[in-house]
């Protein structure tokens, strides 16, 4: 015959299973919290530890650590996320190192978080004896591959890093829940190293995987375009400097393509080898005289073509209706018409006429351009390779054109 449960057992056994329920729960908000933080969600993620840990987190070094960066990059509260990692420290200290987490975790928390830099150069070395002994083989997913890297730049072997960032670009770009903080940080990492090394080829195409990454970044499309200049890649520039929101990159990218366009233009003419090593003051100099010369043959030009006035074949004015119903003189030929819904060739480069159209502003014709003489050939063959050149050394233009009297040779 069973014997009936006392009260105080039950009340034990009901403590018991709502503990369990709590810590499931609390496992799940774990281990939500730790995808968000691989997915680069921190303010999420922070938000999910941060109601797990409302019925206590598990003592784990690699998620004291997880809690105490997002609470240094969301919240900026460097003393409670201080308080994590050093909560870390000793559990990592004795996590056995099957994998690179453990050690990564640790001489990452040494070096960065607590301003220990020698402790955290040696826990690296460790970690860097291990990966070259090949205990980690089975350790080859992205991740690992990534904390390896890491564990050979805190220990101070940079060069050695970088064939390991590569790897783990190259894993973590198949894994479709890939780690994507590492991901980024792999890729930015192995774009700035190549431009350094003027490696300009490999820098374009990492840039290229970051603007896949983050699209919206628009510097980081500004700091492609000039990679892909100084790669000699003029057209894939084009593409890329285009499209700008941000009102001081829009107007530096429209210069830079309005040069670029030029440049391609007649011929695309090789620096001279006496102009390429001069420094940039010289450089400039150089540019300014070369441009009042081509400036000079361009306004006698159309000076010579206003007065013999329009020939047949020039464009004439012609009045027509947009479609919000205003009534714009235009200087365009008239055997082309404007359709109602028009929209520019170019949108990042309307021309005068098309922007009249959209603007509905009207505005008095510029003098024809006559078709290119030798002379002013071999002007715009001596000025836009030192242009270029300018831009290969990773300088704007907009600013400097003004100020040396040149813009306008870009928009003419």
């Amino acid at each position: 015959m069973s014997r009936p449960l006392t009260k105080p057992f039950v009340a034990v056994f009901c403590l018991a299973a709502a503990s369990m329920v709590l810590l499931h729960a609390a496992g799940s908000l774990v281990k939500d919290g730790q995808e968000l933080y691989r997915q680069g969600k921190l303010g999420d993620a922070l938000i999910k530890f941060e109601e797990a840990a409302k019925t206590g987190l598990p003592a784990d070094g690699e998620l004291y650590y997880q809690v105490g960066f997002c609470l240094k990059m969301v919240r900026e509260d460097l003393g409670s996320s201080r308080e994590y990692m050093t909560k870390a420290v000793p559990l990592l200290e004795a996590a056995p190192p099957s994998t690179p987490a453990p050690l990564y975790y640790l001489a990452a928390i040494q070096s960065i978080e607590l301003g220990e830099s020698d402790k955290g150069k040696a826990t690296a070395l460790k970690g860097v004896e291990q990966a070259e002994k090949g205990a980690w083989k089975k350790a080859t997913s992205g991740e690992d591959t990534f904390q390896i890297a890491r564990l050979y730049s805190l220990a101070g072997e940079a060069g050695k890093a970088i064939p390991w960032y590569e790897k783990a670009v190259a894993q973590l770009e198949k894994d479709k829940d890939a780690n994507r903080q590492y991901l980024t940080y792999s890729v930015d990492l192995l774009a700035r190293h190549y431009h350094a090394q003027d490696n300009f080829p490999k820098a374009s195409l990492y840039y290229q995987k970051l603007m896949a990454i983050d699209p919206g970044s628009e510097q980081t499309r500004m700091s492609a375009g000039f990679v892909m200049i100084r790669a000699g890649d003029y057209q894939q520039a084009l593409q890329t400097l285009v499209g700008f929101k941000d009102d001081a990159l829009m107007t530096e990218a429209n210069y830079i393509t309005r040069a670029l366009e030029k440049y391609i233009q007649i011929g695309q003419p090789p620096i001279p080898p006496d102009k390429a090593v001069l420094d940039d003051a010289a450089l400039i100099e150089a540019m300014s005289a070369s441009a009042r010369k081509l400036g000079e043959i361009r306004t006698k030009e159309e000076a010579d073509a206003k007065a013999k006035g329009p020939s047949q074949d020039e464009p004439q004015y012609e009045t027509i209706t947009t479609k919000s119903g205003k009534t714009v003189k235009v200087f365009r030929p008239k055997y082309k018409p404007v359709p109602e819904d028009f929209q520019p060739k170019d949108p990042a480069h309307p021309t005068p006429e098309e922007a009249a159209i959209m603007s509905g502003v009207v505005f008095d014709a510029p003098s024809a351009t006559p078709p290119a003489s030798p002379e002013r050939l071999a002007a715009e063959k001596e000025f836009f390779p030192l242009l270029i050149e300018y831009l290969r050394r990773g300088k704007y233009v907009r600013e400097m054109a003004f100020q040396r009297g040149f813009a306008s040779l870009l928009f003419r």
